[in-house]
C-alpha cells in the first residue's frame, strides 16, 4: 500500500493505493459487467465530510483500471463520511 501527502496553500490531500488484480485466467468481456471488491478503512478519528462556501473536506475514491492494449479507464466516486 503506497501513501502520499500533497499540500499547498489552498489544498491538502492524502492518498492510499490498494491494487486489486484479476485471477490469472479471468477475462473482461465487452458488455459484460465485472465486479471487483476492495476494502476501505476510514479511521475512527477521521474528519467528517464538510462543505461550505469557501472550505471543504472531501473524501473520494479514485478507480483506475489498466487495460492491456486499450486506454486506461478512471472514475472518481465521492464518499460521505459521517460522525
Amino acid at each position: 500500500m503506497a501513501e502520499s501527502v500533497k499540500s499547498n496553500q489552498r489544498k491538502k490531500s492524502r492518498s492510499q493505493e490498494q491494487p486489486v488484480s484479476f485471477a490469472q485466467d479471468q477475462r473482461l468481456m465487452a458488455g459484460e459487467p465485472t465486479t471487483l471488491t476492495a476494502s476501505l478503512h476510514v479511521p475512527l478519528d477521521a474528519p467528517t465530510t464538510f462543505l461550505a462556501a469557501h472550505n471543504s473536506l472531501l473524501w473520494l475514491v479514485n478507480v483506475h483500471v489498466k487495460l492491456r492494449g486499450w486506454p486506461d479507464w478512471t472514475h472518481e466516486v465521492p464518499l460521505i463520511v459521517r460522525p
